[in-house]
């Protein structure tokens, strides 16, 4: 076989053609010391760093010393097929300029098809042009490039190259075998900056919901108000840092409060950060005197804009009046259950409205219109309290049905809105063994009776 993998030639073979190339000598003691200094050394370099081009800088630079070559480069080939030189440094450490980067590209390119690594020694002038012009342009005697992985799989995107312009320069089986190992050492290196990365992108993570979580709870109101009229007890308890659940309670002009509880679909920072806009939006709103199918109207239009395809924000809002009338408004959200003093019955008050963000058209029309007596209870969730999951059966859920026995068996007893809230709560969190899976969010309003 000839160069590259390419069979012989006519010719080429002993009485035909140049005698056969002299195999290399093979290593000294001494060259086979430098070689495993050369990797030792690299290797604490790496263990002992955390700066990825730094280390990559230092592999080259063992590339060149322990093969004596001239050039070394780390080339990367990139989802467009453009090979990109990431490291190209010369003897003595120091950088090549990128006017100088040249290389032999068709070596590069075979390297990466085959994933097998290429030697060259080039003995005159004619063998310079059958290997390509970068080769003969740049005087090249010699080569070498190895592929920075062999498994086959994604990681076939690079090489590690050097090259010398010596003609009695000629790499050898030993500086092959060293060159591979150090190939090896690169991917070490990029995994250990992917590891790096992804504890910084961790921390960072972390950092930004943090201060999410910071920022949603300011934007939270008070766990309670009274005021005319009305009582009012709020909780939320996110399932992770930040929360795409909020509650809100507003008062308003004209001894009205507007109450709402909302839930943006999915989890993390974007959520939250769409509850955020939600809840300040209908608070601005709502301020503007606007009544509430127009709030919520105006609410959907802004929301439609910034909600990710296949995002929505569910959402029940309801006005308080100080005389007990109150209007509701619930788009797509678990149905407010109504409690009545007079005869103990519970009323889910159903809404056929869709989710903020789900219908660009529609429009927000039309509000349940119903009257508060003293001692009456309104309770609005999110959907993690019905859909809290069982803690041993986990395909059964909290649901409907226990929400509404639990709101009227403590109703009827007498217990006023915070005990409600607070005896919800404990059921849930004994049903799930406090494994929270979803954004949980509560809100019990009682008529008072003195008012």
């Amino acid at each position: 076989m000839g160069l590259f993998g390419k069979p012989d030639q006519p010719g080429d073979k002993p009485g035909g053609g140049p005698p056969a190339q002299p195999q290399p000598a093979p290593p000294s003691t001494a060259a086979m010391r430098t070689h495993r200094d050369a990797l030792i050394e690299a290797i604490a370099w790496i263990s002992q760093s955390d700066h990825v081009e730094a280390m990559l800088e230092r592999i080259v630079d063992s590339s060149i010393q322990v093969t004596q070559a001239e050039r070394g480069f780390l080339i990367e080939r990139h989802s467009n097929g453009e090979l990109r030189v990431r490291i190209a440094r010369e003897r003595q450490q120091r950088p090549i300029g990128r006017g100088d980067q040249r290389f032999s590209e068709s070596t590069v390119k075979r390297v990466l098809d085959e994933q097998q690594p290429q030697r060259l020694k080039v003995r005159n002038t004619q063998e310079a042009d059958a290997h390509g012009s970068s080769i003969r342009d740049l005087g090249l005697r010699a080569l070498m490039c190895v592929p920075l992985s062999t498994d086959g799989g994604a990681t076939r995107r690079g090489v590690l190259y050097v090259d010398s312009r010596a003609s009695a320069r000629d790499f050898g089986d030993s500086d092959l075998q060293t060159f591979e190992a150090l190939s090896g050492l690169v991917r070490v290196a990029l995994d250990k900056q992917r590891s790096v990365d992804a504890r910084i992108e961790s921390e960072r993570l972390l950092e930004e919901r943090r201060i999410m979580a910071e920022i949603q709870g300011k934007l939270m109101p008070g766990a309670f108000q009274s005021r005319w009229g009305w009582e009012i007890h709020g909780w939320y308890q996110p399932a992770e840092v930040a929360s795409g659940d909020f509650y809100d309670i507003v008062p308003l002009n004209r001894q009205r409060i507007g109450i709402a509880v909302g839930d943006v679909s999915g989890h993390g920072i974007g959520p939250a950060l769409i509850a955020a806009t939600a809840q300040a939006g209908l608070r601005a709103i709502l301020r503007l005197d606007a009544d509430l199918p127009q709030a919520l109207s105006v609410l959907h239009q802004d929301i439609t804009q910034r909600m990710a395809d296949g995002h929505f924000c569910t959402l029940l809002a309801a006005l308080l009046c100080e005389d007990g009338a109150a209007s509701i408004v619930n788009a797509g959200h678990p149905a407010a259950l109504l409690w009545r003093a007079a005869d103990g019955s519970v009323e889910s008050l159903e809404s056929h409205h869709p989710g903020l963000g789900m219908l660009e058209e529609h429009v927000y029309d039309a509000a349940i219109e119903i009257r508060m007596h003293p001692g009456d209870v309104l309770l609005l969730v999110s959907d993690g309290i019905t859909e809290a999951r069982q803690r041993k059966a986990r395909h059964e859920f909290f649901g409907e049905e226990r929400v509404r026995a639990l709101l009227g068996q403590q109703a009827a007893a007498g217990r006023d809105a915070r005990a409600i809230r607070e005896a919800l709560i404990r059921e849930v969190q004994a049903f799930t063994g406090g494994k929270v899976h979803d954004d949980l969010t509560v809100m019990v309003v009682q008529r008072r009776a003195e008012a």
